[in-house]
């Protein structure tokens, strides 16, 4: 703040609030300031640390270097003796107050501004030093009082100093001092300052417990505005700031300032300026038909992994048709295709519109909604129960509408094979494939045109084999000669292939139970009870249908608004003893020379679910893990959280499984997304320690 606003700030306070602050006074002194020093003394070309100590009095409060919206910071002039210099004062970790609807920093306890004194080694032992001080502030209740005060103490040159310190409990309530780079970019109205350690330095790891609460006391008020709501999330090696954006970008080096996390530990913030990441670092065309291609070689890919295995069902359905009704087969499976596409296109708008926004999402991040959950919990027990001929769908629309049979059996098949394509993206899309980790990674960087093009590719990589076996069945006469005829097998093969969607049916509840309460999974149940008997009966009154419904549907929303329980399950079905993924607890292992494995999962992870049941749950990969004394290290996505986030998005990752291996003094090793027991026990071997147990 610059000094004629400050000088105006006084003579306001002064002239228009002297007859209430002289009433004040007469009641006693609304602040006390006094002089303290750590030691009895200062050595010859020793140093003494030096406190002014402002006791406020009851309901009073004084002001942090930059007081807010409103107040003035206390200054401090000093008359020192020949031989004694002073460094910049210290200033304590501020608090957020809030006085008629104006957002202020300061303190309304008793505080410490904290400085050094200097003496030089030319002074003489016994000489005694008179440290003067003229301090004036501003101290307010609901009235402002503007304070002048000279202040000084005693300070005797000595050979020997005591090592008492009187201000220790000061020293250690001063926020730590972090250097960190600062970068600013505005985003859809939004600031959004980013301050990550520089190579090779101390950085900040907040844990979600810390960041939830956190606060960021900016030192200079014409950057982020006080009364600005913030939100705070963690990086890997630092923390982001968003607020409302209240002009153009600012200079990133004066964004520096105090981060008060929610457990109240405190950091002073040194911030230089570093370049702001570019949202879109233009592509050269090579790099983008490589992207696209790895997108579509990804989606390909995707229909082998186990995402997929329970949509498997409804696909081999649809191929027994190809043989007796070419047509509307060919038909289906473009439909199914039309459904594939407008999904991933749709997720990718998503993805879009939140970053938008300012928000950081990963692939696969419906699945960590309960309501997504529990709405595919019911549809793939719905499709279980139509393919073992309990009910059929499009039975009630029917006796609604008035339509024929032939026209219901002409419509319902092209409605399920749009439907099939986007469940099948709903349900696979959440794991990632070779090749296409990469490629979601530069569309979600991106952004724009490029994830466009990106997510179109891997639509069509994914649908293409489908679409292509459907229509090679129906049009070569050699091979739809061989296809089997109609008969009651087909109906034996449909009551069969419902097993597996009653399976992926339990197993959708079960990443559901990992989201919400013990009660939420008990509502979840009872609408899925009530929904399908309400079907399963049809031939009951259309009032105890309508009623069967309603209540799976409102319990099924109750369900999905419980609260997560607060024990937390584990987060792998590996067999082996894990730790819980910290990015500050993997710095320090690293820098204790120990090799870690991170493997990063969610509960709707197949691809993950198969990893830890099959190579994680191996042996040989237990006792490598054990004789190279690998730390193995799971982060659970199966809820947001945006240190996972934010480590997936360093190595250019937007969801899970990512496998990652450090080893001792090497770059960190990105694994396969599907684990392989001899590999990853071939990885650890290179660090076993012989002998070790």
């Amino acid at each position: 703040m610059g000094s004629v606003l400050k000088g105006v700030i006084y003579t306001l306070a002064l002239s228009l609030m002297l007859p209430m602050a002289a009433h004040a006074a007469a009641d006693g002194d609304a602040v006390a300031i006094t002089l303290v020093t750590a030691h009895d003394g200062i050595a010859p070309g020793g140093e003494l640390g030096l406190g002014v100590v402002q006791r406020p009095a009851p309901g009073w409060h004084t002001y942090w270097r930059n007081p807010g919206e409103t107040g003035a910071p206390a200054e401090i002039s000093w008359q020192l003796p020949a031989g004694v210099t002073v460094e910049p004062i210290q200033w304590p970790t501020p608090r957020w107050l809030e006085f008629s609807g104006m957002v202020t920093y300061g303190y309304d306890e008793p505080s410490t501004l904290i400085t050094r004194l200097h003496a030089a080694s030319t002074l003489a032992p016994g000489t005694r030093l008179t440290i003067k001080a003229h301090i004036e502030t501003l101290v307010c209740r609901d009235v402002c009082e503007p304070v002048s005060r000279d202040v000084s103490i005693i300070v005797p040159v000595m050979r020997t100093v005591a090592k008492d310190d009187r201000l220790a409990v000061a020293m250690a309530q001063l926020p730590k001092t972090l250097a960190l780079n600062v970068s600013a970019a505005q985003q859809s109205g939004r600031t959004v300052f980013d301050f990550t350690a520089p190579e090779g330095t101390s950085s900040l790891h907040p844990s979600d417990r810390q960041i939830r609460g956190a606060y960021f006391f900016n030192e200079s008020s014409d950057v982020i505005a006080p009364a600005a709501t913030q939100s705070i999330t963690a990086l890997p090696t630092g923390f982001r700031v968003t607020v409302a954006a209240s002009g153009p970008a600012v200079a990133a080096p004066v964004v520096s300032g105090v981060l008060v996390l929610g457990d109240g530990q405190s950091f002073r913030i040194q911030a230089s300026a570093a370049p702001a990441p570019p949202r879109s670092a233009g592509l050269s065309w090579a790099a983008l038909a490589l992207a696209i291609g790895l997108a579509f070689l990804g989606g390909l890919v995707l229909n082998l992994m186990p995402c997929v295995f329970p949509i498997l069902s409804m696909k081999l359905l649809a191929l027994t048709r190809t043989g007796h009704e070419t047509s509307a087969a060919r038909t289906e499976a473009l439909l199914y295709g039309v459904g594939v596409m407008l999904s991933f296109l749709s997720l990718a708008a998503m993805l879009e519109i939140a970053r938008e926004l300012g928000h950081s999402l990963g692939w696969g991040f419906q699945m960590q909604s309960p309501a997504v959950t529990a709405t595919l919990s019911l549809i793939l027990l719905l499709v279980a129960l139509n393919m073992s001929g309990l009910f059929e769908i499009g039975q009630g629309l029917q006796s609604v509408a008035g339509n024929t049979a032939g026209r219901m059996t002409r419509l319902s098949p092209s409605a399920n094979a749009f439907l099939t394509g986007v469940l099948a993206v709903v349900v696979a899309a959440p794991c990632t494939a070779p090749f296409m980790a990469t490629a979601v990674g530069v569309a979600l960087a991106q952004g724009g045109g490029v994830s466009l093009a990106i997510f179109t590719a891997l639509g069509l990589g994914f649908a293409a084999p489908f679409v292509i076996m459907a229509h090679l069945l129906t049009r070569i006469p050699a091979v739809t000669k061989y296809l089997p005829k109609p008969g009651p097998w087909m109906s034996r093969l449909r009551h069969a292939l419902a097993v597996p969607m009653y399976a992926a049916a339990a197993w959708m509840v079960w990443v559901f139970a990992q989201q919400v309460s013990l009660t939420g999974v008990w509502l979840l149940v009872l609408a899925l009870t009530s929904v399908g008997a309400s079907l399963i009966f049809s031939r009951s009154s259309p009032w105890i249908k309508g009623a069967g419904m309603g209540l799976g549907v409102l319990a099924g929303i109750f369900g999905a608004l419980q609260a997560p329980a607060a024990g937390t399950v584990s987060a792998t079905l590996a067999t082996i003893p894990y730790e819980s993924f910290s990015a500050s607890r993997l710095t320090a292992l690293r820098a204790q020379g120990r090799p870690v494995l991170v493997d990063l999962t969610a509960a709707w992870c197949v691809t993950c679910k198969v990893n830890e049941r099959t190579a994680l749950s191996d042996g040989k990969v237990a006792t490598a893990l054990k004789a190279s004394r690998t730390v193995y290290m799971v982060g659970d996505w199966t809820r947001q959280d945006s240190g996972i986030t934010a480590y997936l998005h360093t190595f250019g990752r937007s969801g899970v499984p990512l496998y990652v291996y450090y080893a001792p003094g090497r770059a960190p090793v990105i694994l396969p997304q599907v684990l392989n027991a001899e590999a990853l026990v071939k990885t650890l071997a290179p660090n076993a320690v012989k002998g070790d147990s």
